[in-house]
């Protein structure tokens, strides 16, 4: 089980054996993530698979980190509301740096992950990973919009067709003065 923080002793444990973690963590163990998206239609309890590999390089100081993670997540497609469920797969490498220390020029090239007093927020730091791969407005590739509840086109199509907004707003600034 992938605990909340890998502790500062740990960690530099994990980095000097080039250590390579692998655990599979449900979904509902993340709170943010939970909250983003919908209950998976086929499987009871859905799991990310996730790799943690540490590492120094040679002719670098500071630590480094690679997290892959891979699974599946539902979430609400944009256009006809109904469960997507999405593929994810995640690769990120970043250097570690301790915290209140800034990158200097040459650090700051690579993606930088601030190790503070209580160790690195692992489980955070996924959650943050697995979020930012989710699109703004997920939808089905073959998805079409709903009917209007009426079956009538928007009052803004004209007889082309054509969606116009903003048609009738010159009417409607014209009453309000």
């Amino acid at each position: 089980m992938l605990t909340e923080y890998i502790g500062v002793a740990q960690l530099k444990d994990l980095v000097d054996q080039h250590a390579r973690l692998v655990e599979e963590v449900p979904v509902s163990e993340f709170t943010r993530l939970r909250q983003a998206t919908l209950p998976h239609p086929a499987v009871a309890e859905p799991q990310f698979a996730v790799v943690l590999e540490f590492s120094r390089e040679p002719e670098q100081q500071e630590p480094g980190l690679t997290v892959k993670i891979d699974g599946e997540i539902a979430v609400e497609c944009q256009r006809c509301l109904e469960p997507l469920v999405l593929p994810v797969s995640v690769e990120q490498s970043c250097m570690l740096l301790n915290s209140g220390r800034k990158p200097d020029d040459e650090q700051q090239l690579f993606d930088v992950v601030q190790v503070g007093e209580r160790g690195l927020a692992i489980k955070d730091l996924i959650e943050d990973e697995v979020l930012s791969a989710i699109p703004l407005a997920p939808r089905h590739e073959d998805c079409v919009a709903p009917d209007l509840p009426d079956g009538k086109p928007d009052a803004t199509d004209d007889a082309d067709g054509v969606h116009k907004p903003f048609e009738g707003l010159a009417d409607l600034l014209k009453k309000d003065s």
